[in-house]
């Protein structure tokens, strides 16, 4: 009888409500990468989501105020010039999308903001699973080596399951920014499971043939490494960073001279790396219009309304902070430039502070810098993962806050928990 008692008293598997929180936080990550479809399934999940924290607790802080605040502003601009084009196609879809994607910025600041440590983890942990499968998606599809490979690709550029491979190649960027990070900490041997991954990251990165694309993958991984190489208390470390970081630009070189050798590959390139295509050339060029388009903004303070831009000039605005002004009005062009210059600096403060999660935060930040800064000569405000990032900046900032009131004496270790949030390898 004693011996049934003990085995009747051993305690039950279940399934705790931060472990099927943090599961969910790995599905958002890593449905990221579908969608070609609308609505994806990354709403879906992102719904079910927001649906799950609410139910099971989810705390809103003055801290988190000033981002409701300016989204709130924002997306008001787009409903106040919606008005003048709610009768013209796809003018209401686009800006209820616009407003749920704010929702989804602001829902991961807040869910990042508590269990912090856990809940990055897996949602990092997703998304890096999820890059490397949307990558191994589009490269063979680039050598017709994919069923139906005509799908993955647009102009013959891989954009894998994204509409544009403008979207795809940053999608890539922040997965990337981590695994080359772990590659540049831990050590070569330490490190080798990431390495394929990372490589089948920057190859899918590279058949993109984006340029901003590939210009945030180099200032992503330099202001990364430069960062991390600045927080490290290590002489060891360092020297390792440095001696790794020549290695990793080594590899890179050859990666791209292996991938030149095809000559596909090498024709598209020469047409692509180019500094100036020519629909950036002219009066009514991607720089023309920009000059054009602010100077038509003087006189719109209420905007032309979503998707119009296109139907005055050749082409989009190909600029984010344009496009706030066009088709979010003066309270949208005011509210953009001010929630990215919030989240910067709110970032900036808070990424000294030495957290379990200081590292994948220098990722995180980085990656949104780079971003931010190529919203200038592109359409960003629609990109999930932009919205993933800003989120993710001012949650963690609000944690990291925490963090240092709570051990205002403690030094967080160089390796151990605070790298483990940067354990994302597949």
């Amino acid at each position: 009888m004693t011996a049934v008692a003990e085995i009747d008293a051993r305690p039950r598997y279940t399934v705790s409500i931060a472990r099927l929180q943090r599961g969910m936080m790995w599905l958002c990550g890593f449905s990221g990468f579908v969608v070609f479809i609308e609505p994806s399934p990354y709403e879906a999940v992102l719904a079910l989501a927001m649906a799950l924290f609410v139910a099971t607790g989810l705390r809103l802080t003055a801290t988190h105020v000033p981002l409701i605040v300016l989204i709130f502003f924002y997306q008001l601009g787009a409903c106040i010039t919606l008005v003048q084009v709610i009768d013209k196609p796809d003018t209401l879809t686009w800006t209820l999308t616009g407003i749920y994607l704010a929702l989804t910025g602001i829902f991961y600041a807040l869910v990042i903001a508590e269990d912090t440590d856990g809940r990055l983890r897996a949602l990092l942990q997703g998304y890096v699973v999820g890059a490397v499968i949307c990558a191994l998606i589009g490269i063979p599809a680039y050598f017709h080596k994919l069923p139906d490979y005509e799908q993955f690709l647009l102009y013959e550029r891989v954009r894998s399951t994204f509409k544009d491979p403008n979207v795809f190649g940053p999608f890539l960027i922040l997965p990337a920014a981590l695994l080359l990070q772990r590659f540049l900490t831990r050590g070569l041997r330490a490190s080798l499971v990431v390495l394929p991954a990372l490589g089948i990251l920057v190859i899918g990165v590279f058949l993109s043939f984006s340029r901003a694309a590939w210009g945030q993958l180099v200032l992503s991984a330099a202001l990364m490494t430069v960062i991390t190489f600045a927080q490290s208390d290590s002489p060891r470390e360092r020297r390792r960073i440095v001696r790794l970081a020549i290695v990793g630009a080594v590899l890179l070189a050859l990666f791209v001279v292996a991938l030149l050798a095809i000559p596909a590959v090498m024709d598209l390139f020469v047409q692509r790396a180019a500094l100036e295509q020519p629909y950036d050339a002219g009066r009514l060029g991607r720089f023309g219009r920009h000059i054009l388009g602010f100077m038509l903004a003087l006189d719109k303070p209420f905007g032309i309304g979503m998707l119009q831009f296109s139907t005055i000039f050749p082409e989009d605005t190909h600029n984010t902070f344009l496009n706030a002004f066009m088709s979010y009005g003066w309270l949208g062009g005011v509210m953009w430039p001010a929630i990215v210059a919030s989240t910067l600096v709110i970032g900036g403060m808070a990424l000294s502070v030495r957290t379990p999660w200081q590292r994948a935060f220098v990722c995180i930040y980085a990656s949104y810098v780079v971003s931010v800064g190529e919203a200038w000569i592109i359409d960003e405000d629609h990109w999930r993962h932009l919205h993933l990032l800003q989120g993710l900046v001012w949650g963690l900032a609000i944690a990291s806050r925490r963090w240092r009131a709570a051990h205002p004496a403690a030094e967080a270790p160089r390796t151990g928990s605070r790298e483990a949030a940067t354990t994302t390898a597949p």
